[in-house]
């Protein structure tokens, strides 16, 4: 996916990618939410080593490391009340909506974000759990 991001933006010219992670959670990191904590974790470094291989050739990389978002990968939290009362007082105590994580994407896709390369942001709306 990265390889054929790269490829798009070295033949349109563009100086810019993204790359999207989810990795925060106010769950902690045990049992079945292990192998979701690796695979997130290892984005981190992945947005970490793009960002320094690329940096040469103008292109920047970041990761959106979003928190409870209403999409339908929340679903099983929503439908669990017992998860989502332990998760929902934390923070701004309701999910996130997919265009509030789309307005940090656009951004740090602007030229107002030349300076921002190898940087995981959070949008979690204050979520304390995290990797």
């Amino acid at each position: 996916m990265c390889l054929s991001a790269l490829c798009r933006t070295l033949d349109t010219g563009c100086n810019r990618t993204r790359q999207d992670s989810m990795h925060t959670r106010g769950t902690p990191c045990t049992g079945y939410i292990g192998p979701y904590a690796i695979t997130k974790t290892t984005l981190l470094g992945l947005t970490n080593i793009l960002a320094q291989s690329l940096r040469p050739m103008n292109i920047r990389v970041n990761g959106l490391a979003l928190g409870l978002i209403n999409t339908r990968f929340s679903d099983v939290i929503r439908k669990t009340k017992e998860l989502e009362s332990k998760i929902i007082p934390i923070g701004v105590q309701r999910f996130g909506q997919p265009e509030e994580c789309a307005g940090v994407a656009s951004f740090l896709c602007s030229k107002d974000a030349s300076y921002i390369n190898g940087e995981n942001i959070a949008v979690t709306g204050g979520i304390l759990g995290r990797l």
